[in-house]
């Protein structure tokens, strides 16, 4: 599995690395790592489909490849009112991407998730002082501390401009914070 992230696939020159980036980013969607809203998660598996196999032929055709190469998380799976809508929902989608070119349906892809607030973030258990259980957040822009239910909004950020010191010893992580300067 590939482990980077960057801001924007147009930083890319290589189209393999585009690739890589593309699938490791469908495999994160589909584990659940990268949290998305439920017609998010159909169009992405709709832009899956079409740069997989190309145009919509018809419903078994389309059942089959979902079988082979599941586009959907567990999570949104269980959030739906059924698997039949799910189906539904993504064949609206995919239909209307006849003609796309599979580089295209990538791009597209891709663009989608960049927009998202959980990508490019690695997420670690972590506990402060006084015991409270949360997430941390590691991503280019800096340091975000999260509910550990709910991984899209931070209740707190730190910019790596704003932080001083960071120090990891013994499963203990610590950061300092600089003063405002005034």
């Amino acid at each position: 599995m590939v482990k980077f992230f960057v801001e924007s696939i147009t930083h890319l020159k290589d189209t393999v690395t585009v690739e890589l980036l593309y699938l490791q980013a469908r495999s994160l969607v589909v584990k659940g790592v990268i949290q998305i809203e439920q017609e998010t998660a159909f169009e992405l598996a709709a832009y899956g489909l079409q740069a997989a196999y190309g145009d919509f032929i018809d419903k078994e055709t389309m059942d089959e490849h979902l079988k082979k190469d599941p586009a959907l998380s567990a999570k949104i799976m269980k959030e739906s009112a059924s698997p039949l809508y799910c189906e539904e929902r993504i064949i609206d989608y995919y239909k209307n991407l006849k003609g796309l070119l599979r580089g295209n349906a990538i791009v597209n892809y891709m663009t989608i998730i960049e927009s998202l607030s959980t990508y490019g973030i690695h997420y670690y258990d972590v506990t402060d002082k006084s015991g409270g259980a949360y997430l941390l957040g590691i991503s280019c822009k800096g340091l975000g501390q999260y509910r550990t239910t709910d991984k899209r909004i931070p209740e707190r950020v730190f910019l790596w401009k704003d932080l001083g010191n960071l120090l990891f010893r013994d499963k203990k992580f610590s950061a300092e914070v600089l003063e405002a300067r005034r």
